[in-house]
Parts: structure tokens; sequence; C-alpha cells
């Protein structure tokens, strides 16, 4: 009888040990990902972080750095000496203002630590980065907009591709999000907003895309075709905190 006492107290108690034991494991990880299913039915990678440290970088970073949770390229690489195509600072460091593209009217700040999508719409707002930037020591650099406080900036075009985003939600928090298969950019716009995006650039995909992020301690591949991601010289790293 006390045997059957016993089995029937370890058969109640072991499926809550292992709940608290897998919480206490997912609570360690500093990256999730899950799956979502967009209006075009197509679907999607989310990529979400806590507790790690963002950085732009032109030097390629190690894959097998454990370090370096996540590798995102962000921009086709220059063949000039800047090697970012457009305007850009990295931790002060700013390039002349003539390389500042018109048609880029959005890019990323990475500013005390925290990523944030800002929108410049001309000369004088860059010049405004850059002055924040060479004061703080932040970085920048130029990126294309389809999202800006929910509305769609993409044109409606028939052209598709494997469409990456970093993307903003209502609460402020910054994440990746990626199509599994082509989208056009106004189609994945439109993706975006049903998901609770607000404001969302794109990021490099194609020959230069060669992205990675760390699950359980392993190397995850992003991208595709990585034909000339050899090549590939700009980076958002987002790093473990020391």
């Amino acid at each position: 009888m006390k045997t059957m006492s016993r089995r029937k107290y370890f058969s109640l108690i072991l499926p809550l040990f292992i709940l608290l034991f897998s919480c206490s494991t997912e609570s360690k990880k500093t990256v999730e990902f899950e799956y979502l299913t967009g209006k075009t039915s197509l679907r999607y990678l989310k990529l979400t972080w806590s507790d790690l440290s963002p950085k732009l970088v032109i030097n390629r970073p190690e894959r097998g750095d454990v370090t370096n949770q996540i590798c995102l390229p962000l921009t086709a690489p220059d063949s000039s000496e800047y090697q970012i195509k457009y305007f850009h600072c990295i931790d002060g460091d700013c390039c002349p203002t003539e390389r500042y593209n018109n048609q880029l009217l959005g890019g990323l700040l990475i500013e005390n630590e925290e990523l944030k999508l800002v929108f410049p719409k001309n000369l004088n707002d860059i010049k405004s980065i850059q002055a924040e930037c060479q004061e703080s020591g932040s970085s920048f650099i130029q990126l294309r907009p389809i999202l800006e406080n929910g509305n769609v900036l993409a044109s409606d075009g028939s052209l598709k591709f494997q469409c990456r985003a970093l993307v903003t939600f209502k609460d402020g928090s910054v994440r990746m999000i990626e199509t599994e298969k082509h989208n056009t950019s106004y189609g994945f716009a439109e993706d975006l907003k049903k998901f609770g995006v607000v404001n969302a650039v794109l990021i490099a995909t194609g020959v230069h895309d060669e992205g990675w992020y760390y699950y359980a301690n392993v190397p995850v591949s992003l991208g595709r075709l990585k034909s000339k991601s050899s090549e590939q010289e700009n980076w958002l790293v987002l790093q473990l905190k020391n």
C-alpha cells in the first residue's frame, strides 16, 4: 500500500519537476525563434533576443564565437574604401555626408546599447544624426524603410525576393523577421502589419547574405544564395554582455 502511495506521489510530482526545469532552462536562452503566417499565407521566421549588446561592425564576425549570438548582414558591400555604400557612423566615426543616399529614408541607430529605427528625411536630418553619433560614440547606417508608423512605404511592384527586416513593435522592441519564401516588398510590409509591426527597414538578402544566430549554443544559418557572402563587410552583431 505504501509502495502504491509513493508511486502515485512521484507520478504527480515528476511532471511538475519537468515543467519547472524546462522553465528554468528556457529563461537562460538569449535568442528565441518562432514561425508566423501572414496575410499572403507565407511563413516567416521571427527572432527575439534579450540581454544582448548590439554593435555595427565592418570586420566579418567569427561564426564559431558563441559571444556573437546573432549576426545579420545589413547592406551589400561597397568596393570603395568605405566598405558600406551609404552614409554611416561606427562608434562615433562617421563617413562624409556625401555618402548620403536620398532614396534611403530610413536607418538603424545604435545608442546606449539600444537599437532604434529612425527615418531621416533629408541631409539636415543626417547631419543631426552625425553630430549625435560623434558626440555620444553611437552608430548609424542608412537602410531602406518599408513601414513607418504603421504606414506602408513599399511600392506595390511584382518583383519577389527573400525579404528580411529589422522591425519595431508598439512596445518599442526591435526584432528580426524574414520570409521563408519569396515575396514582394509590399506584400512583406502588409504581412508585417498583421504581426503588429509599426516600423520596418530592409536588410541584406541574396548573394551577400550569410547571417546566423545561436540557439542552444549551436549556430543556425540564415540566408540562401550566399555566393558572395565572403565579401560581406557590414554587420549588425548582437553580443553576450560581459
